[in-house]
């Protein structure tokens, strides 16, 4: 997508990266990553937003919980581990910034609270079992190379919009050569 001044986005905080079409990594097929990290000489850290699991966060949690909401594999790195996004930053301790009004992170105890008392519902929250991460200058050398299309989020994307209609409405929203890239058929020896 271009900015303001004509120029394709770069990978940052808060940025979604839409896989190409033929980026061979099996573990990003088709896949829309929220970027909630990215300092180049760091490296990068996100969560797929379009890989549902077929199990809910009270199979994988070993404490009790008073909610159930459905899990995500967020990436290939950690599998062991829980990852939350959130539009409640406000009331939760721990939690990081990834945009003005988009959150990670955070005490799952007060996130239970939350759930459980009147007005806060499960469309803010997202819940994720491992993450995507590269190393310094990873990310910035598949960028370059064409792996990655680079699109603002948006909350109907990360919240809303079904995981496996996802890849497709992402890139159709870019317009252009992307809404085509958007038809490309997943095998294309089908074609």
């Amino acid at each position: 997508m271009l900015n303001t001044m004509g120029k394709l986005l770069e990978p940052a905080a808060g940025r979604l990266l839409i896989a190409h079409p033929w980026l061979p990594d099996p573990n990003f097929r088709r896949a829309v990553v929220l970027l909630c990290e990215h300092e180049d000489d760091q490296g990068s850290y996100g969560l797929i937003l379009n890989r549902p699991l077929p199990f809910l966060i009270s199979e994988v949690v070993e404490e009790p919980l008073r909610f159930d909401a459905r899990l995500f594999a967020g990436g290939p790195v950690q599998r062991d581990t829980l990852h939350i996004i959130h539009t409640h930053g406000e009331l939760i301790d721990a939690s990081y910034p990834v945009t003005d009004h988009l959150y990670r992170g955070g005490e799952l105890e007060d996130i239970q609270g939350l759930l459980c008392s009147k007005g806060i519902d499960h469309p803010g929250f997202r819940f994720f079992v491992g993450y995507s991460g590269w190393g310094p200058g990873q990310l910035m050398s598949e960028f370059e190379a064409g792996d990655w299309v680079v699109a603002p989020a948006r909350f109907d994307f990360i919240f809303e919009t079904p995981p496996e209609e996802l890849w497709k409405r992402a890139l159709k929203m870019l317009g252009g050569e992307y809404a085509v890239l958007a038809h490309f058929p997943a095998d294309p020896r089908l074609n």
